[in-house]
């Protein structure tokens, strides 16, 4: 991945690039002019030269045996010495015999003058100021001489310096040009390029779900840190299919899906795999294949995306939708059970206010000139209704303290044999008026528990049992105490018996089966569910067994010491 500073390096490296170029053309352009200059000052020197030794000639042919380092001055070659050393490159002019005489010569200066040439005095200034063009004079094939040129190039002039510094600056701003053209044309096919690549290979890793490239054989070339971390350690170096995050059992059905998908435009459905730790998760898998220029590579890209926590939300608001459901249904069902609450108890409590108003009102009216007897029943009509309408708002005021958690549960010692024969003696004018036959089959001993509720639930049962029973039948109580100390009571009678649905009607408040034995004595359709929830209250249990048309069984079950219910105390 290109760093984010490769821009400012390659800027730093075409920079020293420039520097270079134009260092190196400032080398070449100087070691050109040099040269050229040089050119210059030999060509210039061997004009003078030639010009010298042609003019000399015959001078030095004519004296050549009759002087030695004798400077000749009065001839031709002098004057041409002289005018050719007004020229400012010419450091100095020497002309010498074939065997070293030297025969004339004069050489400027340092300090710019022109003097005779003296050999002691100018040897070393001569042989250190620039070229030495050395020219022969000839008389006819014989050399007889030469002509020594000195010349120094001079520095540069202002001229030169400006030709140059111009040459430089174009030079420049064409280097320049070229480079920042390279420069664009390395940003647009090398840097954006790269700078994509690595932004894509940035978010190709940042991503949080799972995403790897298989090749035509199907076998991994790539795949994000994601991928590796959570779903697989198989690293992506070609070696394999990714198939082995597959849970098993789908594998091969995936596995075909997959491979179609490479030939088609792809697949996008949900199944499951296994994570790094072997644990299979459920994940949303979307596969793609690669294209250039619109034609399929063979190549493949997949991304799977664990979608445990969606699934588990959405399970969460699948079950918060049933909860709902059966609140609502719940709410229904009260709002129903009320409303049936409210036709129940205005018909259950009309009837008995009827009855005691209406012989109330007979009582009252003297036109009627009731009979002793007449009045007396009137009378006992009265009580027996108004006992009635009492029963029935206690055994309301009953189930709404046992259902809103009012109910204080007391310990007391309960002697059970006296509490049996005490409940039973409450029916045995009731019993005796049907000629039902009241068979006790008492325990002895003690128990703990709450005896007002006991004796309520047992009241009720025989209530029920002897209401219920035809004339001249048998209700038979039992009593069982086990070793523990709990207690099983038993009320067997011979009535019309229940079905199973039956029995789960009464467990709910105001229900009263349709029967020749429900149409002929009163209830309130309260008895058997109090009798369940003050079992519960005191730890114990109640359930009916029944038969149609051979009576019914209640059965309580009651432990020695009541768990105490903090919600209800």
């Amino acid at each position: 991945m290109m760093k984010a500073d490769g821009s400012g390096r390659l800027v730093l490296l075409m920079t020293l690039v420039i520097i270079f170029v134009l260092t190196g053309f400032v080398i070449i352009r100087l070691t050109i002019v040099n040269h050229q200059r040089l050119t210059e000052l030999s060509q210039r020197a061997e004009i003078v030269a030639e010009r010298i030794a042609l003019s000399a000639t015959p001078t030095i042919w004519s004296i050549f045996d009759k002087s030695v380092d004798r400077l000749y001055t009065e001839d031709v070659a002098s004057a041409i010495i002289d005018s050719e050393l007004l020229d400012p490159i010419i450091s100095g002019v020497v002309v010498e015999g074939s065997f070293g005489h030297l025969f004339m010569g004069k050489v400027r200066t340092p300090s710019g003058d022109i003097e005779f040439y003296n050999r002691q005095n100018h040897a070393a200034y001569l042989k250190t100021v620039g070229v030495i063009v050395s020219h022969p004079i000839r008389q006819g094939t014989l050399t007889i001489g030469s002509v020594n040129v000195y010349a120094t190039p001079l520095p540069f002039s202002q001229t030169l310096q400006e030709t140059l510094l111009i040459e430089f600056i174009e030079i420049a701003v064409i280097v320049g040009v070229i480079v920042i053209g390279l420069l664009i044309v390395i940003n647009r096919t090398l840097l954006i390029p790269a700078r994509q690549m690595a932004i894509a290979r940035q978010a190709f890793e940042s991503l949080n779900d799972g995403l790897f490239v298989t090749d035509p054989d199907g076998r991994l070339i790539d795949a994000n840190t994601a991928y590796r971390n959570k779903l697989s350690s198989f690293a992506a170096n070609g070696s394999g299919p990714p198939i082995q995050i597959l849970d098993p059992e789908i594998a091969g059905s995936l596995l075909q899906i997959w491979e179609g998908s490479r030939q088609h435009d792809g697949w996008q459905g949900e199944t499951r795999v296994r994570d790094r730790n072997g644990k299979t998760v459920p994940v949303l898998v979307s596969t793609a294949p690669v294209r250039d220029d619109g034609a399929r590579t063979g190549y493949t890209v997949t991304l799977i995306k664990d979608v445990t926590e969606q699934k588990a939300s959405e399970e969460a608001l699948q079950e918060l939708l049933r909860e709902a459901s059966i609140l609502n249904e719940l709410a229904q069902q009260a709002n129903a059970a009320k409303s049936e609450f409210l036709a129940t108890m205005s018909h259950e409590l009309r009837t008995p206010l009827n009855a005691i108003i209406g012989f109330t009102e007979m009582l009252s009216m003297p036109e009627l000139k009731l009979t002793p007897e007449k009045t007396e029943n009137y009378h006992a009509t009265i009580l027996h209704s108004a006992r009635h309408l009492l029963s029935l708002i206690n055994d309301i005021l009953d189930l709404a303290k046992v259902d809103a958690g009012k109910v204080e549960v007391r310990t007391d010692n309960v002697d059970i044999g006296e509490f049996t024969t005490e409940c039973i003696q409450f029916f045995r004018t009731t019993a005796n008026a049907k000629q039902i036959t009241l068979r006790v089959n008492p325990a002895t001993g003690t128990i703990h528990t709450d005896s007002r509720l006991l004796k309520q639930i047992l009241l009720n049962i025989l209530s029920n049992a002897v209401k219920f029973s035809p004339g001249g039948s048998t209700v038979e109580l039992t009593v069982r105490q086990a070793a523990d100390g709990t207690v099983g009571i038993e009320v067997v009678d011979e009535g019309p018996g229940m079905t199973e649905e039956e029995i789960v009607r009464v467990m709910e408040p105001f229900v009263q089966l349709e029967n020749s034995y429900t149409r002929t004595n009163e209830g309130t359709g309260l008895g058997i569910p109090l009798i369940a929830r003050f079992a519960g209250l005191i730890g114990g249990s109640f359930k009916l067994l029944s038969t149609p048309g051979k009576g019914t069984r209640a059965i309580v079950s009651v432990p020695d010491r009541p768990v105490r219910n903090d919600a209800a105390a």
